[in-house]
């Protein structure tokens, strides 16, 4: 039995919302050795179809009491064949972005070596980069509104450069992340970006610098595709880890970890307990923190680090309208799809509305029977209490019918459907690289990696909405 070491890409930048993929494919040059992995792939396999965004889910019941929405990367049933004896087990917390793109990762380089689990304590692979709305076939993004990488091959002073922990080669390997996306069709460039983007103090526009991609389906369908590649063994969303322990025994071996999780089925609560190698934290630095029993294992500058990191809080509304209000958004946004309206200048503040983004003209499909206008509003205080939703609903329809010059009436009566996401934890703005040796460290340690949004933010701002 030969030995390798598990060598994995951590997330090391720019909030999930920031777009900016080179920070989540810098594993190449931060790369967390997790210990002795088995060559022997083991006596079963399990089957996926190879086409991305395919995720048949059902709520089947967890071993061991408790229940969650169980997923099977594949067309048929979540039943897996084989066994685990002889694979290391890896578990990876969180379905966003980071985690997706890390279990891509994984499989890729190790394929059936690896026993693969990931949990999610949405109902779907979201986060903030891919957290949606959905009426119909109308899709609405409320996060992320584009994915951006560094451009190297215009001839701007900076295309190409690294920097914020992010090396040269993680953006071209970012390059090729995003060329893997636009083959499987998942993203579209955008062209013209200066003509259709909004340019907000997250998002500059510099020409030549950035190049944007949309997805049609969504940005929740790229976490999707990742989430195909990555094959997991097991899939567990409205599943939340509470507690981790470390544990040696004649069964699981030495430095292993149990983890507790709380799961939701049908309106129930239970809890789960499994054992695995190696766990990779992918959620927000409150969230590692709030985990009973992790403060204990990290290292110290670690756990200091992650109490420092600081993030604003933002609330985003979607709201689909029917067929009546597409001539007037269409007059409205003209040939852009995003209005900043509060940068860089604003003489009257709208609603406290940050952004506008129509995504009907963002994807291109007129298909719809309605159209699906995101609303983000401008950050608030992490203690500053989140307003009433309805009321959030409401100053959208006030600024889509002053806009417009529509009565707030007829507005408010062609909506059909709406959601509000309220983020308590959005954005980064202390990352961890402004405290002092952590942009250069990996937050690791024996079987344990945390992998989140916060390591680094890549822009000149020190916000990273996009």
């Amino acid at each position: 039995m030969s030995a390798s070491r598990l060598r994995l890409g951590i997330g090391v930048g720019v909030g999930v919302g920031a777009s900016c993929l080179a920070s989540w494919v810098a594993s190449s040059s931060r790369l967390a050795g997790l210990g002795p992995l088995s060559d022997d792939v083991g006596e079963g396999r399990r089957h996926f179809d190879a086409r991305p965004s395919l995720l048949s889910c059902s709520n089947a019941p967890f071993g061991g009491g408790g229940g969650g929405l169980a997923c099977d990367v594949s067309q048929g049933s979540s039943q897996q064949h084989g066994t685990k004896k002889n694979k290391t087990r890896v578990l990876i917390v969180g379905a966003g972005l980071t985690g997706c793109l890390i279990g891509a990762l994984l499989r890729r380089e190790f394929k059936d070596v690896i026993h693969l689990a990931m949990y999610e304590r949405a109902s779907y692979p979201a986060g903030r980069f891919g957290a949606v709305a959905r009426w119909q076939t109308a899709v609405a993004d409320l996060g992320a509104q584009v994915l951006s990488i560094v451009n190297v091959d215009e001839e701007h002073e900076d295309a190409g450069k690294g920097g914020h922990g992010i090396t040269h080669d993680a953006i071209l390997q970012a390059r090729e992340e995003v060329s893997r996306l636009v083959r499987a069709g998942a993203l579209h460039e955008v062209v013209d970006d200066e003509d259709v983007l909004g340019e907000t103090e997250e998002r500059t526009l510099w020409a030549g610098l950035w190049q944007h991609y949309v997805a049609r389906l969504g940005l929740a369908d790229v976490m999707s595709s990742y989430l195909a590649e990555a094959k997991p063994d097991t899939l567990h969303f409205t599943t939340k880890v509470e507690a981790i322990e470390r544990v040696n025994s004649t069964k699981y071996g030495a430095n292993s970890y149990r983890v507790t999780s709380r799961v939701r089925r049908n309106g129930s609560v239970g809890t789960h307990t499994s054992t695995f190698d190696h766990v990779i934290f992918c959620v927000p630095a409150p969230d590692v923190l709030a985990i009973r029993g992790l403060v204990d294992l990290l290292p110290r500058w670690c756990v200091d680090a992650l109490r420092r990191v600081e993030y604003d809080s933002r609330d985003t509304v979607a709201i689909f309208y029917d067929g009546s209000m597409r001539p007037h958004l269409s007059k409205l946004f003209g040939s852009r799809f995003e209005l900043a309206l509060d940068f860089p200048t604003a003489v009257e503040v709208d609603n406290d509305i940050h952004t506008l983004i129509w995504q009907e003209a963002k994807q291109d499909r007129v298909r719809y029977a309605c159209g699906g206008v995101t609303a983000h509003f401008r950050t608030r205080s992490s203690n500053v209490a989140a307003p009433d939703g309805p009321d959030l609903v409401e100053r959208v329809h006030a600024t889509v019918a002053r806009r417009c010059d529509l009565p707030i009436a007829s507005v408010r009566s062609s909506a059909v459907a709406s959601k509000v996401v309220q983020w308590d934890t959005a954005q980064v703005i202390r990352p961890m690289e402004s405290v002092a040796d952590a942009a250069t460290s990996c937050c690791e340690t024996g079987g344990l990696v945390v992998a989140g949004d916060f390591f680094t933010v890549s822009l000149i701002s020190n916000e990273s909405w996009s």
